[in-house]
């Protein structure tokens, strides 16, 4: 009887202690049992994935995709190429292609770089994220033609990826890109280009309009031609980062002050102060931007 009342108590304290762990669970939490079909996906053998992948059930499709990726291979990449190829629901396709990219095997290039003329946008947007994680020469010619893409989505992945890659040699593009209304190729400007690509020494150079220039273009000539927070987006990666001079962050802070003096500015360098570490609170550009807040304070508009 006692061992019975035992039973009975724990057993209480067990559901009691799981409905508060249901109530406590947020939204968008992984419930139980899908928390279980991932880890059942994780433990899944090289046979067990392939398995999967090659059946017609589409959540084992899914969890052998998500198996798959801990063993990159050759043989790896053409299965899930196979799959692709195969025909499956827009969800399939779309796993399979981050797939590829997760693999990050030069042997998926071939199908990356079909998938780019996909008849979907969210596919070719795909295609060209994935192709942005593998290491090949061939990947930045690729992501680059993606940039004439008639889907702003796929122009716009294609622009981001660039500035992730991390070469120099797109920057022209990257300009042209920019020019045709594809806004994120600012931020990939700041991320890869030189600092002659941020602003001209000459400030004269930086005031012509960048649609007419015979000149290099820079990103402050765009200044008083385009949205403002759009291009913020680019300096803010040119003062971040670590190899641009200090003379070239105080150059941008000027040209952002004398052309685009203004509450949107004067917020933005004010965060990017207050974001500096401890130790570059008095370096030479946080000094010049703490005077631009100073005088946009009391002059903007």
């Amino acid at each position: 009887m006692r061992r019975t009342t035992v039973i009975a108590a724990a057993s209480a304290v067990l559901l009691a202690a799981t409905a508060a762990n249901a109530q406590r669970r947020p939204p968008g939490r992984t419930p139980p049992a899908q928390g279980a079909q991932n880890a059942q996906a994780q433990d899944m053998s090289l046979r067990e994935a392939r398995e999967a992948i090659q059946s017609s059930d589409v959540e084992r499709i899914v969890d052998g995709l998500e198996a798959i990726v801990t063993y990159p291979s050759a043989e790896v990449v053409q299965l899930v190429v196979e799959l692709i190829r195969r025909g499956n629901s827009d969800r399939v396709t779309d796993t399979a292609i981050e797939t590829l990219g997760q693999l990050a095997r030069p042997e998926a290039i071939d199908e990356l770089s079909t998938l780019l003329r996909h008849r979907r946008v969210a596919a070719r947007a795909e295609a060209v994220e994935s192709l942005a994680k593998i290491q090949d020469p061939r990947v930045r010619g690729l992501i680059e033609s993606a940039l004439h893409d008639s889907a702003p989505e796929v122009r716009a992945a294609a622009a981001v990826a660039l500035g992730t890659i991390g070469n120099r040699q797109s920057v022209t593009l990257l300009f042209r890109a920019f020019e045709r209304g594809v806004p994120e190729a600012a931020a990939a400007i700041g991320r890869i280009g030189s600092a002659d690509d941020a602003v001209s020494g000459d400030a004269a150079h930086d005031s012509e309009d960048p649609r007419r220039t015979s000149r290099r273009q820079t990103l402050s000539m765009w200044i008083t031609h385009a949205s403002i927070s759009v291009l913020l987006s680019g300096f803010e990666q040119f003062l971040n980062r670590r190899d641009v001079p200090s003379a070239v962050k105080i150059k941008i802070i000027e040209r952002l002050e004398q052309r685009a003096a203004s509450a949107a500015v004067r917020d933005f360098l004010q965060r990017w102060v207050n974001a500096r570490p401890a130790s570059a609170r008095n370096a030479p550009e946080v000094t010049r931007a703490n005077l631009a807040i100073r005088q946009i304070q009391g002059g903007s508009r």
